[in-house]
């Protein structure tokens, strides 16, 4: 969606135990990621799948069709430095007595691409990952010749933690782990797409 002004709620329930073990649910074998199919598309229609509920009768979908070209970007395409946009729920930020932000709404966070090592499947960028960011869109914002563009270039997965190691007057190591690390990993879209060609 261009903004976030539209106050209808998408509220889509999906009952996992009893999708779980249907046709309807793909896992990847190596990558933490999975892609469930919710409904059939016909006609204008959506039809949706057993164990899948939506809270209002009709629901305004802004479609974000990514066969169409410019709508994908692989790893290949990108480059170090390269603008990122996060959009996610993070539900573990915040003070619980004091809410400082609307949790029914996504937030969303600039950030870059960090490292694009050929050793892992996975990129990394300077963003850090809470709970509620994982499973959350990554987009690729990039401005040619005065013409804006944005492409979809994968999924949030997991922090990058900082591990703290010191050694007590015995020599002993003490390892700390630290949720202050500001980056995090993703997994490029074409895992979520090879998945959803399984359908």
């Amino acid at each position: 969606t261009k903004d976030f002004v539209n106050e209808q709620e998408r509220l889509i329930n999906i009952d996992l135990a009893r999708l779980l073990n249907s046709e309807y649910i793909r896992i990847h074998p190596q990558e933490d990621i999975c892609v469930i199919k919710l409904a059939n598309h016909s006609n204008r229609e959506i039809k949706y799948l057993p164990g899948v509920t939506r809270k209002y009768d009709k629901v305004i979908y802004n479609p974000f069709p990514i066969h169409e070209p410019g709508r994908i970007s692989g790893k290949s395409d990108l480059f170090l430095g390269d603008d990122l946009i996060t959009v996610g729920f993070p539900i573990s930020l915040g003070l619980s007595s004091k809410p400082q932000f609307d949790y029914n709404r996504p937030l969303l966070k600039k950030c870059s691409v960090s490292s694009l090592s050929d050793v892992f499947p996975t990129l990394v960028m300077d963003c850090s990952a809470y709970g509620g960011n994982s499973g959350g869109a990554v987009f690729l914002e990039r401005t040619d010749a005065n013409k804006f563009s944005i492409s979809l270039i994968g999924i949030v997965i997991e922090r990058i933690p900082f591990i703290n190691r010191t050694k007590d007057s015995g020599g002993s190591t003490n390892t700390f782990i630290d949720e202050t690390s500001s980056y995090s990993v993703v997994v490029p879209i074409k895992y979520a797409l090879d998945l959803i060609s399984t359908f």
